[in-house]
């Protein structure tokens, strides 16, 4: 049996972060289950109750906030309707998932603006001994954006809707996103990754509600391989390989309170924003731990 808890970590940021409140849930997962873990990134909507296969799921499921089930193999309705509703008949978003893995799914913005139910695979394998692994998603109304970790571009041309995966050997980075190769200079931000942990970041937004992100924490522990010695230039960036996954969850959580956590893609959207054109925006990230 799986158990994801929230795990600890020290960072430090050279800016302020963006604060946000984000929860954790301790979810055990069978042998034979999927941990699927749901995100509400539409501000839009500040409360939601998420419904899976008709039946009610997540009550007043808040912005910014994030759950996770375990769940069978297999193929949900999943159906998104606005806290004040008394059920399912007339959903702001409504989709039908297959799932066969562990799977992210948010409810996000995509480039256009438009809402909608976006699925990330998830891999919880072990990280490289002495390696930290990051995971960095865009779910932002944001242009292409690169991330660099301490000068050197380990993630380039990171669309809406894509992840980026890389392994890092376990130390403090310096970790920026750059636009057109030009490093923005309020998304600079110092992050202290351990060994044996998965980083995965949500960069969300846009400029009508501000950028914001949250960042879940899953203990994957280490293999025996030994880590690089340098950040990889190559990190994997690519679509989801599955359609969709169903959310899902008790709406409990283990932990709560401020994440002082810079918000790492989403502070730099925030700060590109706000230079190019000084708007507002607005989405969501998540934060959890698996061990």
């Amino acid at each position: 049996m799986r158990v994801r808890a929230l795990a600890a970590v020290a960072v430090t940021a050279t800016l302020l972060p963006v604060m946000v409140v984000a929860s954790a849930s301790a979810t055990e997962v069978g042998e034979d289950d999927n941990l699927v873990t749901v995100v509400h990134g539409i501000p839009l909507v500040p409360e939601v109750d998420v419904y899976v296969n008709g039946d009610l799921t997540l009550d007043d499921f808040e912005y910014l906030d994030f759950d996770g089930l375990a769940v069978p193999d297999g193929e949900y309705v999943v159906a998104v309707t606005d806290s004040d509703d008394a059920d399912d008949s007339a959903p702001i978003l409504e989709e039908t998932f297959s799932v066969d893995g562990d799977v992210t799914i948010a409810a996000q913005l995509d480039d256009a603006g438009a809402p909608g139910l976006v699925a990330y695979a998830d891999d919880y394998s072990p990280t490289a001994a002495g390696a930290a692994t990051i995971v960095a998603r865009h779910a932002a109304n944001f242009p292409a954006v690169a991330v660099t970790a301490n000068g050197t571009e380990v993630i380039s041309d990171l669309n809406n809707s894509e992840s980026a995966t890389l392994s890092v050997p376990a130390d403090t980075y310096e970790l920026a996103v750059t636009i057109a190769g030009v490093v923005v200079p309020e998304s600079v931000v110092e992050l202290e990754l351990e060994a044996g942990l998965l980083y995965t970041f949500y960069a969300v937004g846009d400029g009508e509600f501000g950028f914001e992100s949250i960042l879940i924490i899953d203990e994957v522990g280490e293999a025996d391989a030994a880590p690089t010695t340098a950040p990889s230039s190559s990190a994997t960036t690519s679509q989801p390989a599955i359609p969709t996954a169903v959310p899902a969850g008790d709406g409990t959580s283990g932990w709560t309170g401020p994440l002082g956590v810079p918000a790492l893609i989403a502070i730099s959207l925030a700060a590109v924003a706000a230079l190019g054109a000084g708007v507002a925006l607005r989405r969501t990230s998540v934060t959890g731990t698996r061990h």
